[in-house]
């Protein structure tokens, strides 16, 4: 399924879905840690994103420590990108990611959101849970400290 994804064929990836191979498991890991999901966020694909998710894509799945909705908040540091974040970050929480899912490195997607500028999602997240604003990651900083930077 990696390889349909990667290729852009969204096609053929809802066919396989929508006929629910039996051999077909939205959360199979490739050897760099990668789910299809993953793959769908890194390669800005809205379609196949949702795609994994009505397969049934487990929310708690991580690459390099980072959950789905720190991975697709991370791709908000390219401006360019930011059109693809504003979309599939509200389809991510939907599907039940949280927003109080810690990284490695202890930071929730508030931090993450604050990292890369993206306002509406600080907001959005603080508003799902306001105990976000006194989260502390590993260097003891909160989403203010890493609005100011």
């Amino acid at each position: 399924m990696l390889c349909w994804v990667v290729l852009g064929c969204v096609g053929l990836l809802r066919v396989l879905v929508a006929v629910r191979c039996g051999w077909l498991d939205a959360d199979t890991v490739d050897r760099l840690g990668c789910t299809p999901l993953h793959v769908a966020l890194l390669n800005k694909s809205e379609d196949a994103a949702r795609a994994c998710i009505a397969q049934g894509a487990e929310m708690l799945m991580r690459l390099a420590g980072m959950p789905y909705l720190h991975v697709a908040l991370s791709m908000g540091g390219v401006p360019e990108n930011i059109p693809f974040v504003d979309a599939i970050v509200p389809v991510l929480v939907e599907a039940g990611a949280a927003w109080n899912a810690s990284d490695r490195f202890g930071r929730s997607a508030a931090h993450v959101a604050a990292q890369h500028g993206l306002l509406k999602h600080v907001k959005a997240g603080i508003e799902a849970d306001a105990d976000l604003l006194l989260w502390l990651d590993s260097n003891n900083q909160t989403v203010l400290h890493v609005a100011a930077m």
